[in-house]
Order: C-alpha cells, then sequence, then structure tokens
C-alpha cells in the first residue's frame, strides 16, 4: 500500500501542489492545491481518485450510486416555477417526509470535519456528504 508521503511526493511531480499531510484519527489528510485548470476534474474525491489511480497504474474503480426506488403514484406533485429558463435548462426535485432532525453519525461528522466542513445536524450534513 502506497503511504501517504510517498503519494503526496507523486502528486507533487505530477500536476499538484500538496501543501500538507495530516493523520486523524485512522484517516490521513492531503491538503491538495488544485490549479484553476484541473478545477474542473479534481475538486473532489472521485476525480482525485481517478487521477491517484492513473499515476500509480492502477484501476480505477467508481463509484456506483444506489438509485431511490419509488412505487408509482407514491410521489406528490411540488409545483415550482422557473424564471430563468436559459439558465436552469434541468431541475429535478424531490420531497422527502418523516425525517427526524438529529445529530449526524460520528463517522460522517469525523468525515466532514476532516476536510474543514463544521457539523450542523443529519439533514444539512446528508446534503454535505451526498454532493
Amino acid at each position: 500500500m502506497l503511504k501517504p508521503d510517498k503519494l503526496a511526493d507523486l502528486l507533487s511531480l505530477r500536476s499538484f501542489e500538496v501543501e500538507g499531510v495530516e493523520k486523524k484519527g485512522s484517516d490521513w489528510i492531503l491538503d491538495i492545491d488544485v490549479l484553476p485548470n484541473r478545477a474542473h476534474d479534481a475538486l473532489n474525491h472521485s476525480g482525485m481518485a481517478r487521477e491517484i489511480a492513473a499515476i500509480t497504474q492502477k484501476e480505477f474503480i467508481p463509484f456506483v450510486q444506489k438509485k431511490a426506488k419509488v412505487e408509482k403514484g407514491s410521489l406528490k406533485p411540488l409545483k415550482v416555477t422557473i424564471q430563468a429558463k436559459a439558465q436552469v435548462p434541468r431541475y429535478i426535485s424531490y420531497v422527502i417526509e418523516g425525517i427526524k432532525v438529529e445529530p449526524s453519525p460520528k463517522w460522517m461528522r469525523d468525515r466532514l470535519e476532516s476536510v474543514g466542513i463544521n457539523s450542523i445536524n443529519n439533514i444539512v450534513e446528508g446534503s454535505k456528504f451526498a454532493a
């Protein structure tokens, strides 16, 4: 397995500047400076994993998101008016009911806080984690 410091060196030799490597709990956090021309593919975990796979000549296995199962006729209509149709070519929304607002699970708080995102509650963190 590749050590975090070695990975930082490999990334720095390619197209990124690794500003720091820090151990938090059982995780390693790499503070990576991404240039504007690489923002579209490197400012997310999947893009960085793809880059690391290419650099280390390993297979990239993309995350497969589970599709929500919805029974036909169970969705309630939601009226949305888009005033700037040229700027909003597509809009999707869901109404989710029966969710209790409470503290997020510790594993989620730890992961988000390790990258500088403050914990608020399970609803807010759920949207941040999914994004």
